[in-house]
C-alpha cells in the first residue's frame, strides 16, 4: 500500500502538470474547454468555473483535457465555430499540443531553480579530520588546512575539491593548501578505490582519507586508578577547555594534553544525562570542573581519545564471542584486549578499526576459499570429506573447483561518544 501511494505522489505532479499545460495553451489562443480531468474513470469530485469543468477521477494513470472540435467532427454550435481547435490556425494547434510536453520540461528547470535560490553557501575545502595513513596524511596535511588550488585550479568548494581528486585515482596532485595564512604545496597521490555506482558498475576513484567533519573532544577512560577517574572524569564526557583554552577537536584534546607536560590541568566538562520525556530519551548536559596532576610515573592523566571506543556490541556477533564489551578500548580486531600494549597494532580511530575488521574478513574469505579449492576432489570425483572452512552437512560433490566465501566482520561498532552531540555530518573522501 505505500508504494501505492508513493506512485501516486510521484506520478500525480507529472500528470497534472502537464494537462496544465495544455489547459493554459488552450486559453491562451481561445480555445474552448469542455473538461480538465486527472485521472481515468468516473469522476469522484468535479467543479465548474465558467465553461469548464475541472474532474478528479479514481485512476492516476493519466488525464485528459476535452476541448471543442478536438475530434474534428463534432457538432460545433455555429456560436462557437472560430473556438473550435480544428478551426484554429496550424501554429495554435501545434501550441496547444506541445504545451504538455513543455511544461514536463519545464518543471525541473524551475524546481531545481528554487531550490538553489535556498543554498547561498558551499561547503569550503576545509579539512576537519585526516585519517591516519591515508594519502593525505602522508603528505603532511593537517586539520585546518584550506584546499585552495589542485593543478593550478583554483578550488572554492569541498565538492569541487572532491570531484577533482575523484577523477585522478593514483595520479600525483600538486595540492597548494593555505595554512596559518600562508600557502604550501605539497604533492599528494590519491589513493585507488573501487566504487561501484548506481548501476552496480565498479569504477576506480581516487580518495585523499579527509573528512569535512571532525570528532568531538569526548573522553575515554580505561583505568580506574588515573588521575582522571579518580578526579570524577568517565567515558563520554566532553572536554570544553583546558585551562581556560577552548577545545574543539579530539585532535586540539590530544595537542593541548601533551603541552601541558607535568604540570596541573585544569578542565572544564560537559556530562550527559538521559532524561525521559513524551517525545523519547532526551540528553541533559551539565558544566563540571576538574583538576588533573599527571601520574609521576609516566601514567599522564589515563585520558584517552573516545573514537576508538566500543560504543555497542551486537549479541551473538563475532566481537561479543571474543569478549569485546562497550566502553571497551579497539585494540586490533583479532583480540579482546583492552590496552594498547603488546603486539597489538594501535587503533586511532573507529574509521581505522573498521576497515582493518574488513581486510581482514576479506583475508580470512580468501584463506577459506583457497582451503575448498584444494581440499576439494579432482573433476568429476566425489568427496565425503569436509574441511574446517565448508559449510553445510551434506556431502561435497564437486565438478569443478569454483572458490567461495563467506566474509563476516566484527559487529562491534567503534566510534566516539559524540554521535548523539551536534556537530557537522561526516563524509570520508
Amino acid at each position: 500500500m505505500g508504494n501505492l501511494w508513493a506512485f501516486i505522489l510521484l506520478i500525480g505532479p507529472l500528470i497534472f502538470v502537464h494537462e496544465l499545460g495544455h489547459l493554459l495553451a488552450a486559453k491562451l489562443v481561445d480555445v474552448k474547454v469542455i473538461r480538465f480531468s486527472i485521472g481515468f474513470g468516473p469522476a469522484l469530485l468535479r467543479v465548474r468555473f465558467g465553461e469548464t469543468e475541472y474532474c478528479l477521477a479514481p485512476i492516476p494513470l493519466g488525464g485528459y483535457v476535452s476541448m471543442l472540435g478536438q475530434g474534428g467532427a463534432d457538432d460545433i454550435p455555429a456560436a462557437d465555430q472560430d473556438r473550435a481547435l480544428s478551426n484554429k490556425p496550424l501554429w495554435a494547434r501545434y501550441l496547444v499540443l506541445g504545451a504538455g510536453p513543455l511544461a514536463n520540461l519545464l518543471l525541473p528547470i524551475l524546481v531545481y531553480f528554487f531550490f538553489f535560490l535556498q543554498h547561498t553557501t558551499l561547503t569550503p575545502a576545509v579539512i576537519g579530520t585526516v585519517l591516519h595513513g591515508s594519502a593525505a596524511d602522508q603528505a603532511g596535511l593537517v586539520q585546518g588546512d584550506r584546499i585552495v588550488a589542485i593543478d593550478g585550479h583554483d578550488i572554492r568548494s569541498w565538492k569541487e575539491m572532491t570531484k577533482t581528486v575523484s577523477e585522478a585515482p593514483g595520479v600525483d596532485l600538486e595540492i597548494q593548501v593555505e595554512r596559518d595564512g600562508k600557502r604550501l604545496d605539497r604533492t599528494i597521490t590519491p589513493t585507488k578505490k573501487m566504487n561501484r555506482n548506481a548501476l552496480g558498475v565498479a569504477t576506480p576513484v581516487g580518495r585523499l582519507g579527509v573528512m569535512t567533519g571532525f570528532y568531538a573532544p569526548q573522553i575515554g577512560i580505561i583505568d580506574v586508578q588515573s588521575p582522571a577517574y579518580l578526579e570524577g572524569l568517565r567515558t563520554g564526557d566532553t572536554i570544553t577547555s583546558i585551562n581556560g583554552e577552548p577545545v574543539r577537536t579530539v585532535e586540539e584534546l590530544q595537542r593541548m594534553l601533551e603541552g601541558t607536560g607535568g604540570a596541573l590541568v585544569r578542565l572544564t566538562f560537559l556530562r550527559a544525562t538521559p532524561v525521559a520525556s513524551p517525545l523519547g530519551t532526551l540528553l541533559w548536559y551539565e558544566s563540571a570542573h576538574a583538576q588533573l596532576l599527571p601520574g609521576k610515573d609516566g601514567g599522564g592523566t589515563g585520558i584517552l581519545p573516545a573514537n576508538n571506543f566500543v560504543r555497542s556490541v551486537e549479541p551473538g556477533s563475532p566481537a561479543a564471542h571474543a569478549g569485546m564489551r562497550a566502553r571497551a578500548t579497539a585494540c586490533c580486531p583479532s583480540t579482546a584486549r583492552r590496552r594498547l600494549s603488546g603486539s597489538c597494532s594501535p587503533i586511532r580511530s573507529g574509521s581505522d578499526a573498521r576497515s582493518r575488521c574488513s581486510s581482514r574478513s576479506r583475508a580470512r574469505a580468501r584463506r577459506r576459499a583457497r582451503s575448498r579449492c584444494s581440499s576439494r576432489p579432482a573433476r568429476g570425483a566425489t568427496s565425503t570429506s569436509r574441511t574446517a572452512s565448508s559449510y553445510g552437512s551434506a556431502p561435497i560433490r564437486s565438478r569443478s573447483c569454483t572458490p567461495r566465501s563467506r566474509s563476516r566482520s566484527a559487529a562491534a561498532s567503534p566510534t566516539h561518544w559524540a554521535r548523539r552531540s551536534k556537530r557537522p555530518a561526516r563524509s570520508s573522501r
